[in-house]
């Protein structure tokens, strides 16, 4: 179904699956933000009550981050076929290129969030059942800052070639 608005036609659906799309990453990048400069830095601070308040924060982090990184996968794979109906599309037009560079770049940025951010969330974690030693603690927030910057990079990239793929 199509819309007039604005001096242009407009499909619904299109809309409403571009609109998901970017709620969705807003959600993963700015939850990776989030964890980086406000979960994180509080792991240092305060005592047993901060620590499990941010352990329950931590973990709503990563259910709110599955749930953008499949409704990515979802939406991402709709809008693709509204712009690319062969594979062959991917590899020989500019919006293909871009779009292949940008899943590579997705696909790296899942992993850093999905796998490398796993063992050191969950090691923090167990920082409020007091499992975790003062020099372990240092590491693992030294890794997850380094870290999460790298994610932070990755999804800034991925947003500026959803920029290009929109102008192309």
């Amino acid at each position: 179904m199509r819309i007039y608005l604005l001096g242009m036609h407009i499909d619904i659906l299109w809309l409403l699956l571009t609109w998901l799309h970017m709620m969705a990453a807003v959600i993963w990048i700015g939850g990776l933000f989030y964890a980086g400069a406000v979960l994180l830095p509080q792991k240092s601070r305060g005592g047993p009550t901060a620590h499990q308040l941010n352990s329950l924060g931590l973990q709503r982090f990563r259910l709110f981050v599955w749930s953008a990184v499949v409704t990515l996968v979802l939406t991402g794979v709709a809008t693709a076929a509204y712009r690319v109906w062969t594979p062959q599309l991917l590899w020989t037009t500019p919006w293909g290129v871009v779009l292949l560079l940008k899943l590579v770049l997705v696909a790296v940025l899942a992993y850093l969030t999905m796998v490398s951010l796993g063992h050191p969330l969950r090691r923090l974690e167990a920082m409020a059942e007091g499992e975790v030693s003062p020099p372990e603690l240092l590491h693992l927030q030294g890794l997850l800052r380094a870290l999460l910057r790298r994610a932070l990079f990755l999804g800034a990239a991925v947003v500026t070639l959803s920029a290009v793929l929109a102008r192309i």
